[in-house]
This record gives structure tokens, C-alpha cells and sequence, in this order.
């Protein structure tokens, strides 16, 4: 069996020594599973958007009923919809720029594949320093 709702009343119910506890039994899918769990997180909780997006993506391809999510259309589609794409813009190399710096933290073993990303997005006379 798997807990779908009521985590911190069974955790208070445990902390109290109780024994037993009323609770409604359901035999579900795993799929109809997780969507109630989506459903009920809806009503009184909060989503990491990516999980759920991921966790929606998974259910469709699986051929879900995404509507029992209890998730509004327009939500549905928002979260499963691919970004938009960032603009790209085009530098005249001909004009003169003030200079500015963009600082990318990470740790130094991923500094070689930094410069060959910004090396192959072609930024003209873009320099990449590295500091400590």
C-alpha cells in the first residue's frame, strides 16, 4: 500500500503511539496514483515545477487521463508546453561597445566545456578569463 495523503497527520498520529488511524482505502493504478497525488497537492500544497512537469509529461506519454490531475487546462498546458526560446541577438562588431562582464560560478572542472560552449556561440571579441 502507498500513503497518498495525510504524511504529517500519520507522522503526529506515530509521535502519539496510536496504533490505528480511519483512512480511506482505494485500489488504484499507479498511474491514477500519482495523479491523485497531483490533485491532492493542488488543493493543499505547493509543486516543484519542473517534478510535476516531468511527472506530467511521463503520465501523458503513459496515456493518462491527465484531467484527473485537477488541473485547469490552461495550467496543463502552460506546464507542458516547451519554453520559448530566448532571442539571440546578432552583435555589429563594427560598432564599439562599452565593455561589461558576465560572472559564471561553478566549480573549476566545468571551466574547459564553459569556454567551448561561449568559444562555439561565436561571440566575436568576447573574451573568457577564468579567476579563482
Amino acid at each position: 500500500m502507498t500513503l497518498i495523503g495525510g504524511h504529517q497527520r500519520l507522522k503526529a498520529l506515530n509521535s502519539l503511539g496510536w496504533k490505528t488511524a480511519p483512512c480511506v482505502v482505494l485500489d488504484l493504478s499507479k498511474d491514477k496514483e500519482r495523479l491523485l497525488n497531483i490533485a491532492m497537492n493542488k488543493i493543499g500544497g505547493e509543486f516543484d515545477k519542473g517534478r510535476l512537469k516531468d511527472l506530467l509529461l511521463d503520465l501523458d506519454d503513459s496515456g493518462a487521463d491527465l484531467s484527473l490531475a485537477g488541473l485547469e487546462d490552461v495550467e496543463l498546458e502552460k506546464l507542458l508546453l516547451p519554453p520559448e526560446p530566448a532571442e539571440i541577438k546578432t552583435w555589429n562588431l563594427e560598432e564599439t561597445y562599452e565593455p561589461f562582464w558576465i560572472t559564471i560560478r561553478g566549480p573549476l572542472e566545468s571551466l574547459p566545456d564553459i569556454k567551448k560552449a561561449l568559444s562555439a556561440a561565436d561571440l566575436g571579441a568576447c573574451r573568457v578569463e577564468a579567476s579563482a
